[in-house]
């Protein structure tokens, strides 16, 4: 799971790494949390070969998640 992109990592190096370990067997899921804009996650969605059920987005109270957690129902779909 990416926890947290870094803006000073292009995404494509861990989307490509995660997808790497699941077609190795490594893993059996792989995932994004704490992805702060839709942007991001569009990009990390976009970048993946396959889907995931893992979608965490950042929650806090006076954060409105709301788009992203509509987002994160469409990832595993």
């Amino acid at each position: 799971m990416v926890h947290w992109p870094n803006p000073e990592i292009l995404l494509e190096q861990p989307i490509a790494a995660l997808a790497k370990a699941k077609r190795q067997g490594l893993a059996r899921h792989i995932g994004v949390a704490q992805f702060p804009t839709l942007r991001l996650l569009d990009e990390a969605i976009r970048l993946s070969p396959s889907r995931w059920p893992h979608c965490k987005p950042s929650g806090h109270a006076y954060l409105d998640q709301t788009k992203l957690l509509l987002k994160r129902a469409a990832c595993a779909a």
